[in-house]
């Protein structure tokens, strides 16, 4: 019987032991989430994603929650995408200089008081130095490789720019309005002595003297608090008058009543440009995404 027990203990030793990463009785199992071509995102390479979020190169993502189900199911989205274009990196030897990763490291250890702090930010997360370097050499991966397939082939043309200001005109309208100036201060003989100097020399001289308190800008009627619009319509081009409003005291000067028209393309193009090539950037990801789909083999596990 004692020889049975032994036999028995040395097989469980074998099967349970011989690999600690499999290791039953040191861990719990991790679950297979979803499978990308022979690679496979586990449970805990999930959770691993989710803390990593904290890191990430772009910054600019406040509203994540790892607790929301439509976020989880947003982020092994994110994560299956990943895997695609990893993969298809590793295929095309995409590399990244190491002093790159080291510089990201070290901007990132930085945002710590100290090298202490930063490391038990990655053990909270369970993390580590390895595999946030790791992630940091993936995330230059995914940018080089966008780079290449998608915002590489994004191009605007002069004359899209044009059209799509013409075909989106009404969005460039401007109403009437007034171009003012405007300066406010709680001493009336201050406010009154820049009229003065506006009366002796102009607006431009009274504007470079006052620079830190006279500030132009044009604005519907409407826009303006009712002591101020109802005296501008009042008022010729050229005057100005002082009004008092919660205890400052307030100088508009009408520089000029400006009418309906809509803003030159000169002065939007930029804008209309980085509009365009968004979308472009997102099309082209799009069927990029679909083209290494169709090459792949996705599967997500219930």
């Amino acid at each position: 019987m004692a020889r049975y027990i032994n036999i028995l203990i040395i097989f469980l030793v074998s099967v349970f032991l011989i690999d600690g990463d499999t290791c039953v009785w040191a861990q719990p199992v991790s679950r297979v989430l979803a499978r990308v071509n022979n690679e496979i995102i586990t449970s805990k390479d999930f959770s691993e994603y989710l803390e990593t979020l904290s890191y990430r190169l772009s910054g600019g993502e406040t509203n994540f929650s790892s607790d929301d189900e439509n976020c989880r199911k947003e982020a092994l989205g994110r994560m299956i995408v990943d895997k695609l274009i990893l993969d298809k990196a590793k295929k095309d030897k995409m590399e990244v200089p190491s002093a790159m990763i080291e510089e990201k490291f070290n901007q990132i250890v930085s945002a710590y008081s100290s090298m202490e702090e930063f490391e038990e930010s990655l053990i909270e997360k369970g993390l580590n130095i390895t595999s946030l370097k790791e992630k940091i050499k993936e995330q230059y991966l995914l940018r080089q490789m966008i780079d290449k397939y998608v915002k590489s082939k994004a191009r605007v043309a002069p004359k899209e720019i044009s059209q799509y200001y013409k075909e989106h005109i009404e969005e460039f309208s401007l109403p009437a309005r007034y171009a003012i100036w405007i300066a406010k201060f709680k001493d009336y003989d201050f406010i009154k002595e820049i009229g003065h100097l506006i009366d002796r020399e102009g607006i431009e001289k009274a504007r470079q003297k006052y620079a830190d308190l006279l500030v132009r800008m044009e604005s519907r009627e409407k826009d303006l608090i009712d002591q101020i619009s109802g005296v501008l319509s009042q008022i010729r081009q050229g005057d100005y008058f002082i009004r008092e409003v919660n205890s400052l005291y307030y100088l508009v000067f009408l520089e000029s009543e400006l009418p309906a028209g809509s803003v030159p393309l000169e002065e939007v193009k930029e804008k209309i440009y980085a509009r365009i090539l968004d979308k472009k950037v997102k099309e082209n990801f799009l069927e990029w995404m679909k083209e290494l789909r169709e090459k792949a083999m996705v599967k997500i596990y219930p």
